[in-house]
């Protein structure tokens, strides 16, 4: 995070959240710092992950709230669904994708 220990993150970072990406995931993990798990949940839990890092952190956020509310799987099925993703990433650079796709090649 760009700010000193939070100082103005509610101030900056909320009218940016639907214009940049990073701002909902840097509000995200500032509300994990000061042990705000709702708050962060609130923000997270309608993203729909594409990259490792937005699997990570909806994966700590789900974890998180999950210890508050006695249930973790939801944060397990997200860990998981990053290993999935990795696999089936490096199983197209390979050359083995589903169905026989071509040799996904690097320009």
């Amino acid at each position: 995070m760009v700010f000193r220990g939070g100082e103005g993150a509610l101030q900056v970072l909320p009218p940016l959240v639907d214009v940049i990406p990073e701002a909902r995931l840097n509000l995200v993990i500032f509300y994990l710092k000061q042990d705000d798990i709702r708050e962060a949940y609130n923000l997270i839990k309608d993203l729909e992950p594409s990259v490792p890092s937005e699997y990570n952190l909806k994966g700590v956020v789900n974890a998180a709230m999950g210890q508050e509310t006695g249930s973790v799987r939801i944060g397990i099925d997200l860990c998981r669904g990053i290993a999935s993703a990795r696999l089936e990433r490096s199983r197209l650079r390979q050359g083995q994708g589903d169905r026989g796709h071509e040799k996904v090649r690097d320009f």
